[in-house]
């Protein structure tokens, strides 16, 4: 993996080189968890559309339905 900056400010090749060290390893886990990256995800998502339409965006009931899912 190079080391181009690209998308997440360079992270791309760390993250993907994680991933590809977790497949191929049995004792390498995940710096971050599946609902770590659910969540930032969503925030992610959200900061662009707030950014787009100028706007604040209200997760509350985002977060409830998510933490709903996760019980």
């Amino acid at each position: 993996f190079g080391k181009e900056v690209k998308g997440h400010y360079g992270a791309d090749s760390m993250m993907a080189n994680d991933v590809n060290t977790h497949l191929v390893s049995k004792n390498f886990n995940l710096p971050v968890g599946v609902i770590e990256c659910m969540e930032a995800g969503v925030v992610a998502m959200k900061l662009d559309e707030s950014i787009k339409t100028n706007s604040i965006i209200d997760l509350t009931s985002t977060w409830n339905e998510l933490d709903n899912l996760l019980k």
